[in-house]
């Protein structure tokens, strides 16, 4: 969904590598999600 709303790559919005992309969903907890904040998107497509 985040590439769709934002028309960027998986992850645009966190400031990290892809390396450090990848060991983290490799490694959790915390689970890495992609985020999309509510100013770039309609509410419901918003998970809270």
């Amino acid at each position: 969904m985040q590439e769709v709303i934002l028309r960027g790559p998986p992850f645009c919005m966190l400031d990290l590598t892809p390396k450090e992309i990848i060991a983290k969903i490799k490694k959790p907890p915390p689970l890495l999600r992609p985020s999309v904040s509510k100013q770039v998107a309609p509410p419901e497509y918003i998970n809270s």
